[in-house]
């Protein structure tokens, strides 16, 4: 029951410091703390132990987050990572064997670490028996080694201790004066914890914590007692333990990091990096840090000497300087940028090595005069330290303007600028014409160009902390010239667009739709009904007109009743034709013949119809006494007749685009389109399926065959729809193709065709347009076979 409540309190207390906010502690960002990770490449395992081993080197942790600890107290506040019972000429050895097997349990007393960078190494608390995570355990020293990359428990019980000898290799000599040191240090004391206190009051009353301390031919150990009298905690701590062995009590090196003992959550930097001392006294191990409290740093002065006098808002502030002090530094400085001189944005982290930083960073969409302000962060052995020069930020602004090649002399261009209430200067061929002022950020520019090419100059003179702009144009400005070609009913045409002589290219406006001119042409989809003027609405830019387009039609001729029927496309024809060389009247669509066998009519044209020429031939009187026969010989055998599209293969599907001309060849009949009579080629202004209906008459007995025509916007979609067409082959072929992509019904036929895969993924889901009538073709021909 204990311990499942003691696991609930661990459980709720995670997701406690899970949900913490650090962003108003001056520590946002830390967790994950990636700009730090990237500085220092990750994991940061060995630099702390190699560091403090070696005696000779020179200790100066850099000032970096490293992880998050909770659940100490003041019993626990040193936290290791290594223990060496090896010291060989001035540098500890890592000589741990970690095969032991952690006790499993859940005891009442437990801390948590959480990484804020990948750790190569795992913080614990003297006495740790056990940790949640995948670790390997040296139990005689108390340490575990493993890769931390989450967060993890350790928990505190019972740990049965281990006598363990260190063994010291240096001169006799340098070994018998420490130990001659030691001896007369603890002179008088009554058991080994009384000599052990006293030669740790002696190291931290008697030797100044400072890291000017300096190498030589000695051991390092030795010069720190006898010469130099000053170092840091690595030297106190190897000499505790040296003095302790020479005078026979067993004692060790601990690594490891020394952090404040309270139950709160707190930061762990890697400049807390400490090597302390053990000592195995009546059966269990005591931990004695005998390095001095006051740990003075030394001072430092950082210097900006070089810096971008001006930097582009939103660009890239280029930065050098040096940190300076009696020894050379490293480090990191943080780069701000204030109004005043205070860190109000940062910048970022530059890294300082043998006391010079340097860097290109980004600055934010700001604008004005600023402190850049280099704050050195500070180490393990050295003070943090600032510098502040000025900058100036300025805001570089994007112009643009719009406008066609092709432009008539009186036009408004347009423009856009990302600086509101701005003063543009325009300049025609050089020579300045006026000034307009953005508002929201767009301006107009009205102006009267005579014929010919000009270049035009909008210039903004820019403002303090603003940087000018200016775009450039060149333009042709003439007068447009529009005209139209004869149109047919019920067909689009062309218009033919000029500009100063010239031909246009670019976008007008018909009748308020949008089309695009190529080489002063362009195709207009509009059809008309009826023969006769029209005007259409054409513009372009402030350009406006009406076009007169004519249309014409064609004028059809059949027998009805001993008269002839004349007619148009819309309904019947008043005025004359010749019938067999003579001129006969036409009124109302019928013209009085007298009867003949055969009559040739001819139709001359008029304004609004083309000329024409008919060969009609009246039926034979007796089919009327074999009507009966002939209806019985209708129902058994149905003339020869009907309609052919002329396609690049005869079973291609009729399938045009908008404005494409459709040919076809009528074979002994007429062709129909809602009941009126049509003739070849064909054209659709709008997409959609049409009925084309073959109509042959034999006496009183007429017979149909209808022709489906399939107009599309875009070829890409007859792709989509043959590979409907593909997918129901497939259904009535018993293969369940419902929730198959085009790729999978692909690959069910074994079809190698990328192209149609391509085609029809990119116009159904890549909205993509443009494809032409080859496309469809090809795809067909791929799929014919299987559809089939």
């Amino acid at each position: 029951m204990r311990e499942a409540i003691l696991l609930l309190s661990v459980v709720l207390l995670f997701i406690f410091i899970s949900s913490l906010d650090f962003s108003n502690t001056q520590m946002g960002g830390l967790r994950g703390f990636k700009l730090i990770e990237n500085i220092t490449g990750g994991a940061e395992g060995s630099e702390s132990f190699e560091k403090l081993a070696d005696l000779n080197s020179f200790s100066n942790q850099a000032r970096k987050p490293l992880f998050y600890v909770e659940g100490l107290d003041a019993e626990h506040h040193l936290l290791r990572t290594a223990v060496s019972t090896t010291y060989e000429n001035g540098v500890w050895i890592n000589d741990r064997s970690y095969k032991d097997t952690a006790r499993r349990s859940l005891s009442d007393r437990a801390f948590k670490v959480t990484p804020i960078v990948p750790l190569d190494f795992v913080p614990v608390t003297k006495d740790t028996i056990f940790v949640t995570l995948q670790a390997e355990f040296n139990s005689s020293g108390g340490v575990f080694r493993g890769k931390v990359r989450e967060s993890y428990y350790g928990f505190i019980g019972e740990r049965e201790g281990r006598e363990e000898r260190t063994k010291i290799t240096m001169s006799d000599y340098e070994f018998e004066k420490i130990k001659d040191l030691a001896e007369e240090v603890t002179r008088g004391a009554k058991n080994d914890y009384e000599k052990l206190k006293k030669i740790e009051e002696f190291l931290e009353r008697n030797y100044e914590y400072s890291h000017l301390y300096s190498a030589g031919k000695e051991d390092p150990v030795y010069r720190f007692l006898f010469v130099d009298r000053k170092g840091v905690c690595k030297h106190f701590a190897s000499a505790f333990v040296i003095m302790a062995e020479s005078v026979g009590i067993p004692a060790r090196a601990v690594f490891g990091f020394s952090v404040v003992g309270t139950p709160r959550n707190q930061t762990v930097f890697s400049d807390q990096a400490h090597m302390w001392a053990e000592a195995f006294v009546n059966g269990e191990w005591i931990e004695f840090d005998p390095t001095p409290a006051a740990r003075e740093k030394l001072p430092t002065e950082t210097r900006i000497t070089a810096l971008s006098e001006e930097v582009r808002s939103g660009g890239e502030l280029e930065i050098s300087g040096v940190v300076i002090s009696e020894r050379a530094v490293s480090g990191f400085v943080e780069i701000y940028i204030g109004k005043e001189k205070k860190p109000e944005i940062l910048l970022g982290l530059l890294e300082v090595r043998d006391g010079k930083f340097e860097g290109r960073l980004k600055v934010p969409e700001i604008k004005g005069e600023y402190h850049v302000l280099a704050h050195f962060t500070g180490t393990f052995a050295f003070e943090e330290s600032w510098s502040d020069p000025i900058v100036k930020i300025y805001e570089v602004p994007e112009m643009s303007v719009s406008s066609p090649k092709f432009v008539p002399k009186n036009y408004v261009f347009e423009g856009r600028i990302s600086v509101d209430n701005a003063t543009i200067s325009v300049y025609v061929d050089g020579k300045f014409v006026k000034e307009v002022v953005a508002k929201n950020g767009t301006f107009e520019v009205p102006l009267n160009l005579t014929e010919g090419e000009h270049e035009i100059k909008f210039y903004y003179p820019g403002e303090e902390f603003i940087k000018p702009a200016e775009a450039k144009i060149k333009v042709y400005s003439g007068d447009f010239v529009i005209e139209s070609e004869v149109a047919e009913v019920g067909k689009g045409f062309n218009l033919s667009v000029k500009v100063g002589g010239a031909n246009y290219t670019g976008e007008i406006l018909v009748n308020g739709r949008k089309l695009f001119v190529e080489s002063g042409r362009v195709f207009v989809p509009v059809s008309f009904e009826k023969a006769g003027y029209y005007n259409l609405n054409v513009s372009v830019g402030e350009f406006k007109t009406k076009v007169k387009v004519k249309v014409m039609d064609r004028i059809y001729v059949e027998l009805e009743n001993d008269k002839l029927r004349v007619f148009d496309s819309s309904s019947g024809y008043n005025g004359e034709i010749i019938v067999n060389g003579k001129r006969v009247r036409v009124e109302n669509g019928y013209a009085n013949v007298n009867f003949s066998w055969e009559y040739h009519v001819v139709f001359e044209g008029d304004e609004f119809h083309h000329p024409a020429e008919f060969k009609i031939k009246r039926s034979l009187p007796w089919y009327f006494l074999l009507l009966p026969f002939l209806s019985l010989l209708v129902l058994f055998k149905k003339p020869n007749f009907g309609i052919e599209f002329v396609k690049e293969e005869k079973d291609l599907p009729n399938v045009w685009k908008v404005g494409e001309e459709i040919s076809f060849v009528t074979i002994n009949c007429n062709a129909l389109m809602s009941g009126r009579v049509v003739a070849s080629p064909l054209t659709f202004d709008k997409a959609g399926r049409y009925e084309v209906v073959a109509l042959k008459k034999r006496g009183f007995v007429s017979f149909k065959k209808s022709y489906e025509v399939e107009i599309v916007e875009d070829y890409g979609e007859a792709v989509v729809k043959l590979l409907e067409k593909l997918e129901n082959s497939l259904k009535s072929q018993g293969h369940k193709t419902e929730w198959m992509t085009a790729r999978e019904i692909a690959k069910l036929i074994d079809l190698k065709d990328e192209e149609f895969i391509k085609i029809f993924e990119d116009y159904r889901y890549g909205k993509r347009k443009g494809y032409k009538r080859e496309d469809f073709v090809r795809v067909w021909r791929n799929l014919r076979g299987v559809i089939s």
